[in-house]
């Protein structure tokens, strides 16, 4: 920001921050600063996908497609990172088998994908197949050992397998990657899965420590409130 104070023009700069919006949450402000490095010309291929991003996170899902289907078009172009956004965009419109087809597109370019094989994950946890689940994380966690997105997709399965001390094993591990000031998507939703495994473990002390992150971070959230409330009842 401060670089663009002094150089409002900066690209570069403008790009840098548009990406540093996307892990916050703020797919609004990204989209604005990614299209105000495309005016600046900066590369296509830096801007595209980052800028699908951003439209997902607006919900924005129609003009995500139409980004993703342009890149599809034109020459030598299409890499995983795009076919991954596509296969995110299309899930979300519940088209579950076209989102599957564009992450095993999107792996057959790039096998450690790690945004595809998350795609995988929640494609075979939505058709209730477990064991499919599984192996795709075993997939992700080789191609993405340190991501805090992987660990979190883990802990999720783990818990919808009737795990918790698993789950809430992986949400740690998720947790103790996080290295930010400000609470990410990601760091957010890290914290909410640990704090729920707790719960269900009836550990109170612990899971209350981490709704308190997550009520200061977000405090008119419900499902941290409700979290609260359930511990001071108990």
């Amino acid at each position: 920001k401060n670089i663009i104070q002094t150089k409002p023009d900066d690209q570069a700069a403008r790009l840098l921050l548009g990406k540093v919006y996307l892990p916050i949450g703020d797919g609004a402000s990204a989209e604005k600063e990614l299209r105000r490095a495309q005016k600046l010309g900066a590369p296509a291929k830096k801007v595209t996908a980052n800028l699908a991003k951003a439209l997902l996170l607006q919900g924005k899902i129609d003009e995500a497609l139409d980004i993703a289907k342009t890149i599809e078009q034109a020459a030598n172009t299409i890499n995983a990172e795009i076919l991954s956004v596509r296969g995110n965009a299309l899930l979300a419109k519940g088209k579950v088998e076209d989102a599957e087809a564009a992450y095993q597109r999107a792996l057959d370019l790039d096998k450690s994908a790690s945004l595809a094989l998350q795609g995988l994950v929640k494609v075979a946890v939505f058709k209730n197949k477990l064991d499919k689940a599984n192996l795709a994380i075993e997939s992700l966690m080789a191609a993405a050992p340190k991501d805090v997105s992987a660990w979190t997709l883990k802990g999720a399965v783990l818990g919808r397998q009737q795990k918790p001390a698993e789950a809430e094993t992986s949400y740690q591990q998720a947790v103790g990657f996080l290295n930010e000031q400000q609470m990410t998507r990601n760091g957010f939703a890290a914290y909410m899965g640990l704090a729920q495994m707790q719960l269900i473990q009836r550990k109170f002390d612990e899971a209350l420590i981490n709704v308190e992150k997550l009520r200061a971070s977000q405090p008119n959230h419900p499902i941290p409130r409700y979290m609260r409330a359930l511990i001071a009842f108990e």
